[in-house]
């Protein structure tokens, strides 16, 4: 595929003087990317008086210049002609987005540290309209693939919505209202733009593909590679510009499938909100899945520190670990560190945390976020077993997974859904080698015990 723009080979070689059709061929491409602008053009890019100003149909000065600066930032031989190297570049499919800053409010995004980025860590998305190529499904994790990308090494975590999301996605043809010179140019041309985040005008972290393209995500691909485009758009969304850089995602111009981030990404996404700590903790003290208003969460705890991880992002909430003292209201101060089991309460004791330390037991309230009045209290004997009150006693125990309060070594983290059962089993915190991750010790001989 080549870009339309660019289509005639009359155009190679051309230099200085040169006053033909092929011209203004050239001058369409360097106003529309943001290298030149034209006498009563419209504003393109923020820096649009900054541009060299080129007299139509003419290769003048202003020419020349806007297009040694085109060759200086792709890492072309700079000779201010288009030379071979330069105008086969020139003919690649790329991203609609210009190269210089685009004019604020909502010209598209260009990819490494832009002028905007999220304030919400949080942003979500919804592909509102798909294209007859690719079901919706595939689609839609093409681009789970591409906001999971950045998100697995920066901390933020875009995340998908059903309606109402940040970021609107869709699949369009021609002029689609976000713009003339926005207006997409069919097949081999550009393939997609995306907009800074907010505030950036009405289209601010909105993403748009060309529908005249031919999409696939067959490797090889057999057309258009919507994952590629796809991980390079949500750079955008996230507030990335183009870089320089030939073999990087941010890289305007498309050529071929490309779906892992580069040291230049990574580097210019964490420019924007920092590193995100990947691994888990494999060595922490107590975990428990949140309840209520935190429901799809899971807690893990370990020393006087906890981490948040979201199930539904699977990734570790940003900002975390955090302080446990400074997040559980209420909890007693020697509850602040080295909690040895937790366990969320069942039937009659629904939407309750019971922290276990020592000899005694905190009970914590999910829906108020605030430890219970009248707690801590004496935890049982060794090997007793809890059995809510309104349980009959001749229910025969089930088993649970259990978090002795010796600290236990996992080799991964995983989920912690099977920590919610009705019986919880204490075992002392002796030397010795702790059961794997998620086994649960023989039952003792059970004994009804009811917690306060």
């Amino acid at each position: 595929m080549r870009n339309k723009i660019l289509l005639g080979d009359d155009a190679l070689d051309l230099g200085r003087g040169a006053a033909a059709p092929v011209v203004g061929e050239l001058h369409a491409f360097l106003r529309r990317f943001g290298w030149l602008r034209l006498p009563g053009q419209e504003r393109v890019v923020a820096a649009h008086e900054a541009l060299p100003e080129a007299q139509v149909g003419h290769f003048d000065d202003a020419t020349e210049t806007a297009v040694a600066n085109f060759q200086r930032f792709y890492r072309l031989p700079v000779t201010g002609t288009l030379n071979a190297e330069t105008l086969a570049l020139m003919r690649r499919p790329r991203c609609g987005v210009p190269d210089k800053r685009p004019a604020p409010p909502g010209g598209p995004a260009e990819f490494v540290a832009g002028p905007t980025k999220w304030s919400n860590l949080h942003p979500s998305y919804d592909l509102s309209k798909g294209t007859a190529d690719l079901s919706n499904a595939s689609v839609e994790a093409a681009l789970f693939n591409a906001y999971r990308s950045w998100c697995l090494v920066a901390k933020i975590a875009a995340h998908q919505v059903s309606s109402g999301a940040d970021i609107d996605v869709r699949f369009e043809t021609g002029d689609h209202g976000d713009g003339a010179s926005n207006a997409f140019d069919g097949v081999g041309g550009t393939l997609a733009h995306a907009f800074y985040p907010p505030p950036y005008g009405n289209f601010a972290g909105d993403l748009h593909f060309d529908d005249a393209e031919t999409w696939t995500r067959d490797l090889p691909p057999t057309g258009t590679d919507l994952d590629t485009v796809a991980l390079h758009e949500a750079g955008h969304t996230l507030g990335l510009d183009h870089s320089d850089d030939a073999s990087s995602v941010m890289y305007a111009f498309y050529g071929g499938a490309l779906r892992t981030l580069t040291d230049d990404d990574i580097g210019g996404i964490r420019s924007l909100y920092g590193t995100r700590e990947r691994n888990l903790w494999t060595n922490f003290d107590a975990a428990v899945e949140g309840e209520g208003p935190f429901a799809g969460k899971g807690y893990f705890f370990r020393g006087s520190q906890y981490l948040r991880y979201d199930y539904g992002d699977d990734l570790p909430d940003p900002g975390y670990p955090k302080s446990i003292a400074a997040e559980w209201h209420g909890l007693p101060a020697d509850f602040t560190t080295g909690i040895d089991a937790a366990f969320n309460g069942q039937i009659g004791f629904a939407g309750k945390l019971y922290l276990f330390k020592g000899d005694r037991y905190v009970r914590y309230d999910w829906a108020t976020d605030k430890t219970d009045p009248a707690t801590p209290s004496r935890s049982p004997p060794s090997g007793t077993v809890f059995r809510p009150t309104s349980q009959p006693a001749s229910t025969p125990p089930s088993p649970a997974r259990v978090l002795s309060p010796a600290r236990r070594t996992c080799s991964r983290a995983t989920s912690t859904s099977g920590m919610t059962g009705r019986l919880i089993r204490l075992t002392p915190a002796t030397p010795g080698r702790s059961p794997p991750c998620g086994r649960v010790s023989p039952p003792v001989s059970p004994r009804a015990f009811r917690l306060q």
